[in-house]
C-alpha cells in the first residue's frame, strides 16, 4: 500500500528533507501535492546527492507532473557557509506562473544562477509551489537573504508541493 493509505506514517521525501535539516531550516513541511524532477546533464537530482559546482553551472532540466500553476524557488539556506548563515536563502531562481508542466513557459523573475558554495558543505533547495492564481512578482534587489516565508505567505503559496535538494562543497 502507498504512504499515503496511512496518514500516520512520514514518506520518505519528508524523511530525507527532515534529515538534512531542510525541514524546519527552509519549509515546515512538504505536500508532495505535485513531483518535481530536477535534471543536470540528462541526470535526475535525488535528495541528498551530492554534486560538483562544475556539474551544477548549466540552468537545469525541470519536470513536474502536477495540474496547477506553479512557483518555481532554488535557494541555499547556507550562505556563505553552514557555520554562520548570514546570507541565509540566497535566491539562484525564482521562476512566476509555470503552466502546468512546462516550466519554460513560465516567468523569469530572478535567472538561474549555478552554486558557488565558497566554503562548507552546502543545501541547494529547489521548492515548487502551487499558486491560486495569477502572480505579479518584482525581482528581489538582492539575491542574499532572500525572505522565503515572507515571499510564501504575499502570495499565499502555503507549504510547498514538491522539493529537491542537493549538496555541494567548494571544488579543490
Amino acid at each position: 500500500m502507498a504512504t499515503s493509505d496511512y496518514p500516520d506514517q512520514i514518506s520518505d521525501t519528508t524523511v530525507t528533507l527532515a534529515m538534512a535539516k531542510v525541514i524546519p531550516d527552509v519549509v515546515n513541511k512538504v505536500t508532495e501535492a505535485a513531483t518535481l524532477v530536477v535534471e543536470y546533464d540528462g541526470k535526475p537530482v535525488k535528495n541528498g546527492d551530492h554534486l560538483k559546482p562544475s556539474e551544477t553551472q548549466e540552468e537545469p532540466v525541470i519536470t513536474i507532473a502536477g495540474e496547477n500553476t506553479y512557483t518555481l524557488v532554488m535557494v541555499d539556506p547556507d550562505a556563505p557557509s553552514p557555520d554562520h548563515p548570514k546570507y541565509r536563502y540566497f535566491l539562484h531562481w525564482l521562476v512566476v506562473n509555470i503552466p502546468g508542466v512546462d516550466v519554460t513557459r513560465g516567468e523569469v523573475v530572478t535567472p538561474y544562477m549555478g552554486p558557488s558554495p565558497p566554503k562548507g558543505t552546502h543545501r541547494y533547495v529547489f521548492l515548487l509551489f502551487k499558486q491560486t492564481g495569477r502572480m505579479s512578482v518584482r525581482n528581489p534587489h538582492s539575491r542574499q537573504n532572500f525572505t522565503l516565508h515572507q515571499f510564501s505567505q504575499e502570495h499565499n503559496l502555503g507549504d510547498p508541493a514538491a522539493a529537491v535538494f542537493f549538496y555541494s562543497s567548494p571544488e579543490e
